[in-house]
């Protein structure tokens, strides 16, 4: 499985730095360890240089965007985080 060769700093040094990254889960997702395996990978790709946000959905298990009641959230998570990488670049 690929989740089982995503660990620690040493898989994180292999994504490019200049790519910014946004980690989303549900908290009752059992494929990112109910939220701890998210932040742990956000933690990896934070120490080897990325920048990187995190958004744990409470209550809420995998593709938390496919839930109608918070797919609005999920995208404007998603778009904020676009435009702050934008504006970023652009000064």
């Amino acid at each position: 499985m690929m989740i089982d060769s995503i660990i620690g700093t040493q898989w994180a040094e292999k994504v490019p730095a200049v790519i910014p990254v946004y980690n989303i889960a549900g908290d009752q997702d059992p494929v990112g360890l109910y939220g701890e395996g998210v932040y742990a990978v956000s933690s990896w790709l934070a120490e080897t240089g990325n920048q990187v946000k995190t958004k744990i959905y409470s209550g809420y298990r995998h593709e938390s965007h496919n839930y109608r009641d918070i797919r609005d959230e999920v995208e404007d998570g998603m778009i904020d985080f676009i435009n702050e990488i934008i504006a970023v670049k652009g000064n």
